[in-house]
């Protein structure tokens, strides 16, 4: 991560909490059946508000997606494995 990028220690507390909700939702919703947009939760972050909170979000919400699509695979080949019989429950 490059050190001029705002991260999400240098949000104020209000500006932390909107992210980690927004990104509880997105993670919920993914959870939930669709793989939502990323570019729909960043917009609830008003464009007046300050840049760095956008971005921040941003980054967090790929963390996310990164995450879930990692786990979503490791799942499904586990499945896969067991489906084959090579992997005993």
């Amino acid at each position: 991560m490059r050190a001029d990028l705002p991260n999400l220690e240098a949000l104020s507390f209000p500006q932390a909490k909107l992210v980690n909700a927004i990104c509880v939702d997105f993670e919920e919703d993914w959870r939930g059946a669709a793989q939502p947009a990323i570019q729909e939760y960043v917009d609830r972050v008003g464009e007046d508000d300050e840049p760095s909170v956008r971005l921040v979000l941003l980054r967090e919400l790929l963390t996310v997606e990164r995450e879930l699509r990692e786990d979503d695979a490791r799942a499904h080949d586990l499945d896969t494995y067991r489906a084959l019989g090579t992997v005993k429950q």
